[in-house]
């Protein structure tokens, strides 16, 4: 290959997160929007005599860090950045929902409770039961009257405190600022909960505030106090055009690699999707003074007509 030849870069890095004592492939990286490399050096000079000019450089403390942004995230890299592993479970989860009171009449419910008028109904999706809201005794479920945009709780308007109703304490029966909660099943586990209001409290159309908890799979993910990203061996990817037009395949070697602590992750609704952000700083090696490494491969890829 002509070593006169120059270069032009127009394609991002596919990066291989490794451990760094067996090499062994932890995570591959092949969704990066951008992987600029930024190297930093500190030069002090010597300076003296009329106009105290600079006579002597010295130039060290070398730094390079790779800025990169990550078009999707999963667990697992996700997991990489916190320093905590991920996992599947079973767990409580929060949800909040704005219903509007339906006449008893229609609950389904073949008795309802004594003194009720009004009920909602948790838990449901395009008509059916959906997230198994269930009330769960170490976590309460809040319930208030709300007002039309189904965010604003109501109050009142004597004492101007939230209007909250809370759990009868005789089942089958509701009294003035209380419900009743009853479980309507339609197929395990897929069981939404009813709640049953006084007729005076409610009427039909008023809105519902409710909070609480169901239970649901998930897959945890979790930012620690005392947890932090490792040091790695990455490894790269990239393609390098010629002055001829032809891409030759460049791979890239960081020894040692150190994932910085600080990600960013933007939760917005408008513009293009969120970007995952990230910072890898290069350390030196143990037995070695090259923190990074490129190698460009002489043959260049084949054009097919």
């Amino acid at each position: 290959m002509n070593g006169d030849l120059r270069y032009g870069s127009r394609d991002v890095l596919d990066f291989t997160f490794k451990d760094i004592a067996t090499r062994k492939p932890l995570f591959y990286f092949e969704s990066l929007k951008t992987s600029e490399m930024d190297t930093k050096a500190a030069t002090v000079y010597a300076k003296g005599g009329r106009g105290n000019s600079q006579l002597i450089a010295w130039t060290g403390s070398r730094i390079i860090t790779f800025n990169c942004t990550d078009a999707l995230i999963s667990p697992k890299s996700f997991a990489l950045f916190s320093g905590k592993r991920s996992q599947k479970l079973t767990k409580l989860v929060h949800k909040k929902e704005a219903l509007k009171a339906m006449p008893t009449s229609g609950s389904g419910v073949t008795t309802p409770p004594t003194g009720a008028g009004t009920y909602v109904e948790l838990g449901m999706m395009n008509g059916e039961a959906k997230y198994g809201a269930t009330v769960d005794t170490t976590h309460p479920m809040f319930v208030y009257k709300g007002e039309a945009n189904g965010v604003t709780v109501s109050t009142d308007s004597t004492t101007g405190a939230d209007i909250e109703f809370t759990k009868a304490t005789t089942t089958g029966t509701v009294t003035t600022k209380t419900y009743d909660v009853t479980a309507f099943a339609s197929g395990t586990p897929n069981t939404s909960e009813k709640l049953f209001f006084f007729s005076s409290d409610v009427t039909e159309g008023d809105i519902i505030i409710v909070d609480y908890y169901y239970s649901e799979k998930v897959t945890e993910i979790v930012i620690a106090s005392d947890s932090f990203p490792d040091t790695f061996l990455v490894e790269g990817l990239t393609l390098f055009r010629d002055e001829n037009g032809y891409d030759h395949i460049a791979h890239l070697s960081i020894p040692k690699a150190k994932l910085a602590s600080d990600f960013k992750i933007s939760f917005k609704p408008d513009g293009d999707p969120a970007t995952f952000a990230f910072t890898l700083n290069a350390l030196k090696p143990i037995d070695s003074t090259d923190m990074v490494l490129m190698d460009i491969e002489d043959d260049y890829i084949d054009k097919t007509y």
